[in-house]
């Protein structure tokens, strides 16, 4: 199935997509990386789009059925089934620019994502060309996970999950069981803190 030929209805199944080359040398799509050098070529909407999936997997890590709608509202967009949907555009960007992937009766998503190619930088203004010109080669991937670790956590704390569970969902989308505890245990500390601050306050 083609970019073109992608059909967003009520639901659409989504999957990770598994790309043993990218999986190793990519960069995650919580990462400070994708935050400065893909946004500025997918935009905002498709990176959020992509970062909200990518959390689902934490549930549900072989993929799962996605309310369109639903996930449209959370990243701040409106969605009608048609081409031209504003989610549907967003969609289709992370497809265009190769993060997404039309597969048969659904759409896979790269967990991810690759270096941004010669051809990508052209277009970024010197100082992000120069930003990315002085990106450390071998990238801080403890440093990465644990900022992807407390993005995701954070965010699912925001959406009623239960703090006991973090560690463990934490874990089902790959953070390392040590960073996994720590970010955990931080978060879950850091509520205690401010539930006993606010019953002290007058």
């Amino acid at each position: 199935m083609g970019m073109n030929e992608l059909r967003v209805d009520s639901t659409l199944v989504v999957v990770p997509w598994t790309d043993p080359i990218v999986d190793e040398v990519g960069f995650d799509v919580f990462s400070r990386y994708a935050e400065m050098f893909w946004l500025p070529i997918m935009g905002p909407s498709a990176l959020w789009i992509m970062r909200r999936i990518v959390m689902g997997f934490a549930d549900f890590p072989g993929g799962y059925e996605m309310d369109t709608q639903e996930i449209a509202l959370a990243v701040g967009l409106s969605f009608t089934q048609g081409a031209n949907c504003p989610f549907t555009r967003a969609l289709r960007r992370c497809q265009w620019f190769g993060a997404a992937q039309s597969v048969q009766g659904g759409l896979a998503v790269r967990i991810k994502l690759p270096p941004v190619s010669r051809r990508q930088i052209q277009r970024f203004p010197i100082s992000l060309k120069q930003s990315l010109a002085a990106w450390p080669v071998e990238s801080t991937d403890h440093q990465q996970l644990v900022e992807r670790a407390k993005l995701v956590a954070s965010a699912l704390i925001t959406t009623g999950d239960d703090s006991d569970l973090l560690e463990s969902r934490l874990t089902r989308i790959g953070i390392p069981v040590g960073i996994a505890a720590r970010v955990a245990g931080d978060l879950t500390g850091s509520m205690i803190a401010g539930s006993a601050t606010a019953r002290s306050s007058p």
